[in-house]
């Protein structure tokens, strides 16, 4: 399979469940339904997969994501849409956009991969958002490659990596985890969070 991977593109600050980390100035956290046509809502592509709204010290927001699919010369296309908006009255606002894609020849990725998180770890009264995906299907039985964005404010923070079932696989080796460079400079609850949430979300023996 060849993979194509982008990291996010940053506009400014993903899904499924509120967090059960540090929540302190969050409030109003809510699933958005397949039934409130968020896509014409708040005017991202792709089919619905699922979003999450609250309400911080910035105001409301809500996030969706989506999955879209283009047929290639051999497989498809699977891509993996992550939109943040600001909502100001009935204008919502794109803030953040993250694409996350591959080429897949036979099986499809999974998609978003156990709870999308919204937290508040360094408590300064604006969302943290958190979620581990999957976009690149296996033909085989070969370690499957599984991604993390946390994205708080302005910036980015990742992790890439494959789960540690290999073993299961007849394929010897431990699962990959691969911090980005951003976890560097970031507060150490943030590299702490993403660490436990990875080791808790991507499949292991």
């Amino acid at each position: 399979m060849m993979r194509i991977q982008f990291l996010g593109v940053a506009l400014y600050t993903a899904l499924f469940l509120p967090s059960c980390g540090n929540s302190v100035h969050l409030q109003n956290i809510t699933s958005i339904s397949e039934g409130e046509n968020p896509c014409v809502r708040y005017g991202c592509d792709g089919k619905f997969l699922a979003g999450v709204k609250w309400t911080d010290a910035r105001g409301e927001n809500a996030f969706v994501v989506t999955d879209k699919r283009i047929p290639a010369e051999e497989g498809e296309n699977q891509i993996l849409t992550a939109f943040r908006y600001a909502i100001h009255g009935d204008k919502p606002k794109t803030i953040w956009q993250g694409v996350y894609a591959a080429e897949n020849w036979c099986d499809e990725g999974e998609g978003i991969v156990g709870e999308i998180e919204v937290t508040n770890l360094n408590e300064d009264g604006v969302a943290e958002v958190l979620f581990v995906y999957n976009v690149e299907g296996n033909c085989d039985a070969s370690p499957k490659e599984y991604g993390l964005v946390l994205h708080s404010g302005s910036q980015l923070y990742g992790i890439m990596g494959s789960d540690d079932l290999q073993a299961n696989r007849g394929i010897p080796g431990n699962g990959e985890m691969t911090l980005s460079e951003s976890f560097n400079s970031a507060p150490e609850s943030f590299r702490n969070y993403a660490i436990e949430v990875w080791k808790r979300t991507v499949p292991r023996d």
